[in-house]
């Protein structure tokens, strides 16, 4: 199978996807298996000191990687672009094939550099902005719910769900909003916090966030997570290097 038939593998599209959520992964990957100067870069001639991987590296997955025999790896900084390419240790025959390679390549890398499965976390990572906008419709269905029937534009807003959707959309849409908000997804975080030793202050300003927006919360603290494993990634490449 060719790689223009690779891009056609649905299944492949979606491990692309998921890959790009995950930098940590790849950046281990990538250095345990590559040799890019742009992931290993060459010691200070002065000083004889390792350099660490560059904080301004990104990490992608381009289209037409994963394949059957290969994981591609674009590396990107400001002024540099290269891809890589990392052999898969076998050939799969299918993209769940690939993914189990894949996971257990990325499993060994987070070992080899000494990277804790759930790493504590002391940082509070906003949430993205994309998340935050699910307040515009919780503020609308606030103020169908909570305006006078005095309210002119309240009640054409409320004719118009009825007519549409349902007499009982709103009441029930309020109900399901404060189950996942107050409830649900606050448990979910609370896992969560205990599973990554958060401190106190930052694990407020997580729970706080997802009282207000949601899964955003959540969101914003995986991503801590990721940004966590990737700093020790690189401070554990910079020990190993000095230790040689």
């Amino acid at each position: 199978m060719t790689r223009e038939d690779h891009k056609q593998d649905s299944g492949l599209r979606a491990l692309r996807a998921h890959l790009n959520t995950r930098p940590d992964l790849l950046l281990a990957i990538a250095m345990r298996h590559a040799t890019n100067p742009l992931l290993h870069p060459v010691p200070d001639p002065l000083t004889k000191n390792p350099v660490q991987t560059p904080p301004s590296l990104r990490l992608s997955v381009p289209r037409g990687s994963p394949t059957y025999d290969a994981l591609g790896i674009k590396l990107r900084t400001k002024a540099r672009e290269v891809d890589v390419d990392i052999p898969l240790q076998s050939t799969a025959k299918n993209a769940s094939e690939v993914k189990q390679a894949i996971d257990k390549m990325g499993e060994d890398a987070l070992k080899y550099y000494k990277v804790p499965k759930d790493p504590q976390v002391n940082v509070f990572v906003p949430p993205k902005f994309a998340h935050t906008l699910v307040l515009l419709p919780l503020a609308l269905l606030i103020y169908l719910a909570a305006a006078p029937s005095t309210s002119n534009t309240a009640n054409a807003g409320r004719a118009l769900v009825s007519k549409y959707l349902s007499d009982y959309m709103i009441p029930a849409a309020l109900i399901f909003s404060f189950a996942c908000h107050i409830i649900v997804e606050p448990l979910l975080l609370i896992i969560k916090i205990d599973k990554h030793r958060v401190p106190i202050i930052p694990a407020l300003c997580y729970m706080f966030t997802v009282v207000l927006i949601g899964f955003g919360g959540l969101n914003a603290l995986d991503r801590a997570v990721v940004q966590e494993r990737i700093r020790l990634v690189r401070s554990q490449s910079a020990d190993t290097k000095k230790s040689q």
